[in-house]
């Protein structure tokens, strides 16, 4: 995907996947396109189920 087109995807609501499944995109408050790990184990790990 080009950028654009992730921008696009992000801001229509779509959850969009960077390199493989365990990577997120997403947009904050302040409008910038972040990517973060989606790895529900490591919260249930430490015992903060719902990060």
């Amino acid at each position: 995907m080009i950028l654009e087109k992730i921008k696009t995807a992000v801001d229509a609501g779509n959850r969009v996947h960077w390199v493989n499944s365990g990577y997120v995109v997403k947009r904050d408050g302040f409008g910038r396109y972040l990517t973060y790990l989606h790895a529900e184990w490591v919260s249930y790990r430490f015992g903060q189920p719902g990060w």
